[in-house]
């Protein structure tokens, strides 16, 4: 785990994977071996271990790749978990959050957030598919380095890449309504998207990544009315997804027909895709 994903993963990895083997032994091997514990997992920890409404939640959405991570920290030992806390870089908020902090930071251009990139160990823990990660994009995009400190979590983390493909289509939807030509910044930043999308991902679970892309552009489109993205629109973000933010593991050609062909789909939604394959 130390090697593969190194100091600042290894321990998130193992809770997401094998949670019931994360006791104070096994903890102390990966602590002697130099896995971190970062203050965003400690805070994540004492928010969510022994919570009720996580357990209960458990036989009702068990199949649903965004509780993975809440529902294996229920399944740490509770000496495992004692050593995490008291192996935190530093002490921790617990009313806090991390990860909208590190966002405010950056978007405000003060240096708070390169120093819990740096000594802080930070990465964006998702707690909702629907966080707003669009600032990694920007971050991925002004500073490609320090973006690849993070990177890793986007090919294991189920509900990480999820967020990650909404962040993904916030911006393509934005720029479907855009008239104007593409300025050499916008240009940029979907380079920056099919750079991010593009790399190969081992995602934790039974989710493949094309079934997590079906669920969030479902999720997506409900949110709107219908009508609100009329059919140019919708034609443009679909030429946008199809030219900037090819995965590896499927294509987006493919999702499409899926959708074309999903009775929980939206008809309109569905119409226009059909249209937009058939021009293909």
């Amino acid at each position: 785990m130390i090697t593969r994903f190194g100091p600042r993963f290894a321990i998130y990895y193992a809770i997401l994977t094998i949670p019931e083997q994360c006791d104070h032994r096994f903890l102390q091997y990966l602590f002697n071996a130099g896995a971190r514990v970062p203050p965003c997992l400690v805070q994540r920890l004492i928010q969510t271990y022994g919570k009720q409404e996580y357990t209960q939640k458990k036989e009702r959405r068990s199949s649903i790749p965004y509780d993975r991570s809440a529902l294996s920290i229920q399944h740490i030992p509770f000496d495992g978990y004692a050593a995490l806390i008291t192996h935190s870089l530093k002490p921790v908020d617990v009313q806090g959050n991390i990860l909208k902090d590190f966002f405010t930071s950056f978007s405000q251009g003060t240096l708070q957030w390169k120093k819990e990139l740096e000594e802080g160990y930070f990465f964006p823990i998702i707690t909702n598919v629907t966080d707003n990660l669009r600032p990694i994009i920007k971050l991925a995009q002004v500073y490609p380095k320090e973006y690849q400190k993070i990177a890793p979590l986007f090919e294991f983390d189920p509900i990480a890449r999820a967020s990650l493909w909404q962040a993904v289509l916030s911006v393509l939807f934005d720029e479907a309504f855009r008239t104007s030509e593409l300025t050499g910044d916008r240009r940029h930043q979907l380079k920056t998207i099919q750079n991010i999308i593009g790399q190969p991902v081992q995602l934790v679970g039974t989710w493949s990544e094309q079934a997590i892309f079906l669920r969030v552009f479902g999720d997506f489109f409900i949110k709107y009315p219908r009508g609100y993205c009329d059919e140019h629109a919708m034609i443009r973000l679909l030429e946008l997804l199809t030219a900037y933010a090819q995965p590896r593991s499927f294509t987006i050609k493919q999702a499409l027909r899926v959708i074309k062909n999903d009775d929980d789909m939206r008809t309109d939604i569905k119409d226009t895709v059909e249209k937009f394959l058939c021009r293909q």
